[in-house]
């Protein structure tokens, strides 16, 4: 599980950081089957690195509704 940052700016840099570690993830997959290879460990990591950015999306999107109650 990926912590979340107190202030809402770092846990959308966060984000956007963990965003791009999936990206490159997807990327290595695609490079291994393009290779001729399985590409199952890097996809094994994608697939890990995507549970942990919907876990974290979701308690972002949490964060987000009750910053705006509050307005």
């Amino acid at each position: 599980m990926i912590d979340m940052p107190d202030d809402i700016d770092d846990a959308f840099a966060l984000f956007d950081e963990k965003s791009a570690a999936l990206a490159a993830a997807v990327t290595a997959v695609e490079d291994d089957q393009k290779r001729g290879r399985s590409g199952a460990t890097a996809y094994a990591k994608a697939a890990m690195l995507q549970r942990e950015l919907q876990d974290f999306a979701s308690r972002l999107q949490a964060r987000i509704d009750q910053e705006l109650e509050k307005l």
